[in-house]
Formats: C-alpha cells, sequence, structure tokens
C-alpha cells in the first residue's frame, strides 16, 4: 500500500529534508509514521512551539532544511512562534500538519466558528508566519503543486504550511515519478 503521505515524505527526502521535529497527535500519527518508514528522523520535541525552535537551529548548525509535524487544534496554536522564528529569519522549513477526517470537518458548511477545537482554520492562522500555504484535498492538489513545493522552498528559503486531512493521508496513489534534484 503507497499513500500520498508516502509520496510527500519521499518528495521531500529526496529535496534533501530528512529530519522532521514535533509532537505526537492523533491527526499527524500517520505523517510521523511514514517520515519513520522511509528512512527520515522523527525527533519528538517538548512542545510545538520547540519544533520549529529545533528546525530553525537545525537549519543554522547543518546548513539544511527539516520539516514540523503538527497535530491539529492546539498543536497547530502552539506551533506559531517557532515557524515565526523560521519565516521572519527566512530558514526554509517545511510545516505538516494533520487535520481530521473531510466528513468530520464541516465548520464552514454550517457557517460556525467550529465544530470541535480541532478543526481550528489551520491554514489561515499559519498564513502571517508562512510564504505558502496549501491544503491537499486529493492526489491531483499535490500532483498539480508538488514541484513548485521545493521549488520555494530550498531555492528561495520560504516556510510552506501543508494540511493534510486525515482520510487523505491514507488515500492510496500511484507512485509519482522522482522530482529533478531541487538542491
Amino acid at each position: 500500500m503507497f499513500t500520498i503521505t508516502d509520496q510527500i515524505i519521499l518528495d521531500l527526502k529526496q529535496a534533501g529534508i530528512t529530519v522532521f521535529f514535533g509532537v505526537q497527535g492523533g491527526a499527524c500519527a500517520r505523517i510521523i509514521q511514514t517520515v519513520i518508514n522511509n528512512g527520515c528522523t522523527y525527533v519528538p520535541v517538548l512542545n510545538e512551539q520547540a519544533a520549529g525552535y529545533a528546525a530553525h537551529g537545525y537549519f543554522l548548525s547543518k546548513s539544511k532544511p527539516a520539516g514540523i509535524i503538527l497535530t491539529t487544534g492546539p498543536g497547530v496554536t502552539n506551533s506559531i512562534s517557532g515557524i515565526a522564528s523560521c519565516y521572519y529569519d527566512s530558514i526554509p522549513t517545511v510545516v505538516l500538519m494533520g487535520q481530521i477526517k473531510s466528513e468530520l470537518n464541516l465548520a464552514k458548511t454550517f457557517s460556525t466558528k467550529m465544530h470541535g477545537f480541532q478543526e481550528l482554520p489551520h491554514l489561515d492562522l499559519l498564513d502571517p508566519v508562512s510564504d505558502t500555504s496549501l491544503n491537499i484535498k486529493s492526489e491531483q492538489d499535490y500532483s498539480s503543486i508538488r514541484e513548485a513545493i521545493f521549488q520555494l522552498n530550498l531555492k528561495k528559503n520560504k516556510v510552506i504550511s501543508i494540511e493534510i486531512q486525515d482520510d487523505i493521508q491514507r488515500l492510496q496513489i500511484s507512485r509519482m515519478d522522482d522530482l529533478e534534484d531541487h538542491q
């Protein structure tokens, strides 16, 4: 079984992002497991804010970008200061955040603030400290933007925030062609 999450992590690995910092939560557990299964390193940190600062320090010490993995709700809100440090210092970073299943993410459908605290508008919250914010909703979404993600991030020292809902993380796909080397 090959999922869209496998493709994303393999693409990040090919682009040189092999270390990810974060705090485990239900909506990002699949992302973390995929990182480990694909030969990358997941480093648990004390809190989500520390994940951003760790990615920042990793780049300054190793000259290599790192990823941040977040879960829904407070996982994202707790991370904003750390991500902002990457953004304002032009540290290339990819922020991967899980989100509840599409069928449960109903706040906008009912014009309410939220149905549950976990379905916060993550990308809206991170938009001021991200150069690009993306919501992967299908294989076609990811396929159409995957090369641009790496050109933005690795060549121009950008922070890219990507939200992936739980059911999309599990989406089985065929493996996509390798990206050209963007390092």
